[in-house]
């Protein structure tokens, strides 16, 4: 059986040797979908751990009038931070 590389290889060169035009858009669109869940399975396959947790930390001491704002996408854990002190 083909590996993920391989696989990723093989939809990458029908990729590139497929017209673009009306009537391919939905086999192209069918292509670069396998492709990237191959390529999110080949990343998972390369990270072990689970997020975040793996890298060094640091400690901040809270000390005086700070002012600190959070940006980011909406329900990526933003008030977890806040509140796990």
């Amino acid at each position: 059986m083909s590996t993920t590389e391989q696989k990723i290889a093989e939809l990458e060169a029908e990729y590139a040797r497929t017209q673009k035009n009306k009537a391919t858009e939905g086999h192209l669109g069918l292509i670069k979908a396998k492709l990237a869940k191959l390529r999110r399975e080949l990343e998972s396959q390369n990270s072990k751990g689970g997020g975040g947790g793996g890298g060094e930390g640091f400690d901040v001491k809270k000390v005086g009038d700070t002012r600190v704002g959070l940006v980011g996408f909406p329900s990526v854990g933003k008030k977890v931070i806040l509140k796990s002190q």
